[in-house]
């Protein structure tokens, strides 16, 4: 039924919600009501001008299509680089496996997660293990007494990786002389058979770790890791 507008009408008094819940429930009432159409017009944001409630509409559907298309473009983007870093893994777990040495091992490690992690330090930490207290590179072995392992001890115990929530005492113990120069960091504990220890990167640029699929893709690294010092130190 068609609604006739008159004179008695233009006393109502509406609330606005009122109003626009009664257009979404009846989305042909403007069309059923050319009437109004003719009356209708919306102020342009900068200026006194009007324009058509049409043109007003397509203006806001075009500013929610660019933002749509740049939300797939985004996405397509994060997808491709994700494809990439799968094919990283796959053919870095080869490679990580052949290597014959501790500094072999490292190296690998070093070159690799500085290019695609933008790791500039790389260490590994590795308590109670049997071995002699020393370093190749950067895979150190401490004992047990080390203040490195009781500083540790809790996240040892939790057994979560931890993404940029290091104290500074914490940071300036891990990287010593660079620790003013670490924006980001990322540590994941290791466990081997009857030792464990903690993985450590650390980044110049900020935001660099987080929660997703490159911090599961670290700790598949990192399993990687312990389970080929393992089969070194046998």
């Amino acid at each position: 039924m068609a609604y006739t507008y008159n004179n008695k009408n233009k006393e109502l008094t509406l609330s606005a919600e009122s109003v626009a819940a009664y257009l979404t429930s009846n989305p042909d009432f403007l069309t059923q009501n050319p009437v109004l159409l003719k009356q209708l017009s919306i102020p342009h944001a900068l200026s006194g001008n009007v324009q058509s409630l049409i043109e007003r509409q397509v203006g806001l559907l075009r500013e929610e299509n660019n933002e749509f298309e740049k939300l797939i473009k985004r996405n397509d983007t994060l997808s491709k680089i994700q494809h990439h870093l799968q094919q990283y893994i796959y053919q870095f777990t080869f490679e990580l496996l052949n290597t014959q040495t501790e500094i072999e091992l490292y190296r690998l490690l070093k070159l690799n997660l500085g290019e695609w992690f933008s790791a500039s330090w790389v260490k590994l930490l590795i308590f109670d293990s049997g071995r002699k207290a020393g370093h190749i590179g950067g895979i150190h072995c401490l004992n047990n007494e080390s203040k490195l392992r009781f500083m540790f001890i809790e996240m040892l115990n939790r057994n979560k990786p931890l993404c940029s929530s290091l104290q500074t005492e914490q940071i300036q113990m891990l990287f010593n002389k660079d620790a003013d120069k670490v924006k980001s960091n990322l540590i994941i504990p290791i466990k081997q058979g009857s030792w464990y220890g903690l993985f450590v990167l650390g980044s110049s640029e900020r935001n660099q770790y987080g929660v997703g699929v490159e911090l599961d893709m670290l700790v598949f690294i990192s399993q990687l890791l312990s389970f080929k010092l393992q089969k070194l130190w046998v």
